[in-house]
């Protein structure tokens, strides 16, 4: 995210703070939740099963090669990146 798009967050979160008006806020929330489960729905499209098949096989063959990881390095993972 670059500068400009963290500038106008902001500046929307103090025009969303000064709001006093619920049903705005309602609006908002609901325009907020409705735009991220469409944008959700896009991510996850249905594969077919010859799709599933291959990343199985892919999966196992990962398992037979060593190439998996343990609990703690996944979370430790997710949690470096994300903080």
């Amino acid at each position: 995210m670059g500068a400009d798009i963290q500038s106008r967050k902001m500046l929307f979160m103090q025009e969303y703070l000064r709001l006093n008006d619920e049903q705005i806020i309602d609006k908002l929330s609901d325009l907020l939740h409705k735009e991220k489960s469409k944008r959700l729905k896009v991510k996850l499209k249905p594969i077919t099963r010859e799709e599933l098949d291959a990343k199985l096989n892919r999966s196992e063959k990962n398992i037979e090669n060593g190439e998996i990881y343990s609990q703690n390095e996944v979370e430790n993972f997710f949690k470096n990146r994300f903080q």
